[in-house]
């Protein structure tokens, strides 16, 4: 699920609505992994996750 992640390079953002504009986003994480990758968050935790729903 994660890879096209890791094949992005850019983001146009030329259309975003003003309003997104002055929105901050801040995030807070318990774990070291990176996103993608055979460690990465997504292989890693990604299954746990299907298993129980």
């Amino acid at each position: 699920m994660g890879k096209p992640l890791s094949e992005l390079a850019t983001i146009d953002v030329s259309d975003l609505d003003p309003c997104l504009k002055i929105v901050q986003i801040e995030a807070a994480c318990d774990v070291t992994n990176p996103l993608t990758g055979k460690s990465g968050a997504s292989a890693v935790f990604g299954p746990l996750k299907r298993r129980n729903l």
